[in-house]
């Protein structure tokens, strides 16, 4: 295989995180408010091209350099052009890809996370919607189970946070705080960017749970609010997290991640 040819004249931005932690809402945001990371949709882009997915490359049934071309597109097409990945994939794209992730590791790096407990729910109802080692059992079965080399889903989120928080060269963003504080965020991101927002407004991108919206989006619009990936199970889309976890459950995740959580400014939740 090649040696991607890297365009020389765009900066990327590279955007990962724990799987759904508001991954697409920092995506759609930094779309939306700096005009550099922002691609026109066209007849022949899905809402995928509008930044990377460089997990595509670990699909075992993609045609790899089909991705690889995609992937080129996207970094070609503006000044900014945004890379997404869970941080679970690191190690194995550094592995089979090293040339795409020593690009990217010149690149300006943003980790965004999330409340452990909603993490958690929001992970589980995805999980259900294809095969998987998650699907079919309970919540509490679910958060215990092996991930990722890690003993139990609490421990991966734990070593993950973690390890983000000792890396001094990306900025970390928090869910809530870009729901709650978007200006202040958009304040941060200009410094780190050294780019100026525009702040448009409604400053977030509006929502939507509604599938067929979504595909008016992808069919019709210029440029697309929303490239968010919609979960839902048995008409579920959401857990309460201050419902949906037994004392056990709770206690088996305050133990490992209390201390953590706290430090993240989160309370502990308990029964």
């Amino acid at each position: 295989m090649s040696l991607p040819k890297f365009p020389k004249n765009t900066s990327p931005l590279v955007v990962n995180s724990h799987p759904r932690s508001g991954t697409h809402l920092l995506i759609d945001l930094l779309r939306r408010q700096y005009k550099e990371c922002a691609i026109k949709k066209t007849w022949d882009r899905g809402l995928d091209d509008l930044y990377f997915s460089i997990e595509g490359l670990l699909d075992a049934k993609a045609d790899i350099d089909k991705i690889e071309k995609k992937g080129l597109r996207v970094l070609a097409s503006c000044e900014a052009p945004l890379v997404k990945y869970h941080c679970y994939s690191e190690g194995l794209l550094k592995i089979k890809f090293p040339d795409w992730m020593h690009y990217l590791s010149k690149c300006k790096s943003i980790y965004i996370y999330r409340n452990l407990y909603d993490v958690l729910c929001s992970t589980y109802i995805y999980m259900q919607s294809f095969e998987n080692a998650g699907k079919g059992v309970s919540l509490s079965a679910f958060i215990r189970q092996p991930f990722a080399n890690s003993p139990n889903r609490v421990h991966f989120w734990l070593n993950e946070v973690q390890h983000q928080r000792s890396r001094t060269s990306n900025l970390m963003l928090s869910y809530e705080d870009i729901i709650d504080n978007t200006e202040s965020v958009l304040d941060q991101l200009d410094v780190f960017l050294s780019l100026k927002s525009i702040r448009y407004v409604p400053l977030l991108p509006p929502k939507t749970y509604n599938k067929w919206k979504i595909r008016w989006q992808r069919l019709f619009s210029s440029y697309p609010n929303n490239t968010a990936i919609l979960a839902s199970h048995n008409g579920i889309t959401k857990l309460n997290s201050d419902t949906a976890f037994s004392k056990q459950d709770l206690n088996f995740i305050n133990d490992m991640a209390g201390s953590t959580l706290t430090d993240l400014g989160y309370p502990i939740k308990n029964k």
